[in-house]
């Protein structure tokens, strides 16, 4: 590197990635954001580069982890919660009224 240890990289990372977050309100770069933290606070404590991007990669695996399986179980009570019907059991203005409602 130039002269720019791994810390500051990771610190001007986490700030750049925080910033979009507030800008765009997309709750997904705050992952991003504390895995770069958590990633420049090893950098800072003088840990090797190497460990850096693995914990940044380890962390990644398991929030993708962590997230894919609270959407799966949130789809899982979704699909609890709606009722059973069949289309022939609705009558045809029933179904434009509930297309409608929409």
């Amino acid at each position: 590197m130039i002269g720019v240890e791994d810390w500051l990289m990771w610190l001007i990372l986490t700030a750049i990635i925080a910033i979009g977050k507030i800008l765009s309100k997309k709750s997904f770069l705050t992952g991003l954001a504390i895995r770069a933290a958590l990633a420049g606070l090893m950098a800072f404590i003088g840990f090797a580069t190497l460990l850096q991007w693995a914990l940044f990669i380890v962390i990644s695996g398991a929030l993708v982890l962590f997230f894919g399986w609270r959407r799966i179980k949130a789809e899982e009570k979704v699909k609890k919660k709606q009722p059973k019907t069949s289309k022939k059991s609705i009558c045809p203005a029933c179904r434009n009224e509930r297309i409608s409602n929409l």
